[in-house]
This record gives C-alpha cells, sequence and structure tokens, in this order.
C-alpha cells in the first residue's frame, strides 16, 4: 500500500486547486514519507501549468511550492476526467467536499524529473 493510498481530498476550491494526500486526512500534514517535514524542492524548469493539483494554469504558484507529479490516468480512463469531476463536488465554507473523497491509489511510472537534472 502506498503512501497516499487511502488519503482523502482535504480542499478543494474550483477553478484553482485542489489538495491531498495528507496522511492525518486533516489537512494539517503529518509526515514524509521519509519522516518528518522535508524542505521545498523548488526547480524554475517545473511550472504549475498541468491539472495534477491545479486545475489549469496557475503560474502564482511557481518557484512557492513543489511539484510532485501528474495525473496520467484517472478512475474514467482519460486524462483531467477524475479532476473534473472532483473539482464539481460541493464544498463547504472551508472548501472541503460535502462527501468524501478518496484517493484509491497512486503508481508511480517514471521519474521524469531526473531526465531534467543531467
Amino acid at each position: 500500500m502506498g503512501t497516499y493510498t487511502g488519503t482523502k481530498v482535504v480542499r478543494n476550491i474550483k477553478g484553482f486547486m485542489v489538495q491531498f494526500g495528507d496522511p492525518t486526512n486533516t489537512g494539517k500534514g503529518g509526515e514524509s514519507i521519509w519522516g518528518g517535514k522535508f524542505e521545498d524542492e523548488i526547480r524554475q524548469d517545473l511550472k504549475h501549468d498541468s491539472r495534477v493539483s491545479t486545475y489549469g494554469k496557475h503560474s502564482s504558484l511557481d518557484g512557492k511550492y513543489t511539484v510532485f507529479g501528474k495525473v496520467l490516468m484517472g478512475a474514467e480512463n482519460e486524462p483531467g476526467a477524475t479532476l473534473s469531476r472532483i473539482e464539481n463536488v460541493s464544498v463547504d465554507k472551508k472548501s472541503r467536499p460535502k462527501v468524501p473523497i478518496y484517493i484509491r491509489d497512486v503508481t508511480i511510472h517514471a521519474n521524469p524529473i531526473a531526465s531534467r537534472q543531467k
């Protein structure tokens, strides 16, 4: 079972982003897969321009937050379909989904960042 398996969406802001992957399922963090906290890994060649945890391009996040990955395939077996469904879920005043949404599984297929480090 992977680190993100079973974690839930803790914040969802339509047109902006979705937050998930917190092992405490509270949105307040927890330990990283390496134990404890880790420093941000800011890279100028990696941008917040895909629908990973953002709903569209948000260059205001570039240089401020770590880029973790990219959704290749969701539950509907087509890129973007799962995030579109999540984006349209009703939320409360604190942007928490009114119905629980859980990450079924995360699979690492490749490390595209490694090829950029040459």
